[in-house]
C-alpha cells in the first residue's frame, strides 16, 4: 500500500536509474487478468523490458486466468512450480 501512496516519490527515484540494466536472472510475472496490463505506458515498458533486462527468463508471457495478487494469494500452487523450475537452472 505504501508504494502506491508514494507514486510521486517513486518517480522521482527512479529518475536516477533511467538507461541501467538489471544485470541478474530475472523473472517478470504478471496475469492476463491484472489490470496492470491496462495502464497507460505499459505496453512501452514491457516493449523495452528486453533490452533493460537481458537475462529475463521466459520473456513477458502473462500467465492465463492469473490477476494482480497472484504472488500475494495464499494458494502459490501455480507460482512455486515456475520459481523452483527458474531456480534450478541456476545450480
Amino acid at each position: 500500500m505504501n508504494y502506491y501512496r508514494n507514486l510521486d516519490r517513486n518517480s522521482e527515484l527512479w529518475q536516477t536509474s533511467v538507461g541501467q540494466t538489471v544485470r541478474v536472472p530475472a523473472l517478470f510475472m504478471i496475469g492476463d487478468g491484472d489490470s496492470g496490463l491496462g495502464t497507460l505506458g505499459m505496453e512501452e515498458m514491457t516493449a523495452g523490458m528486453l533490452e533493460l533486462v537481458p537475462d529475463l527468463r521466459d520473456g513477458i508471457n502473462p500467465r492465463a486466468g492469473e490477476r494482480h495478487s497472484t504472488l500475494l494469494d495464499a494458494d502459490l500452487s501455480g507460482v512455486n512450480p515456475i520459481l523452483a523450475a527458474d531456480q534450478g537452472k541456476h545450480r
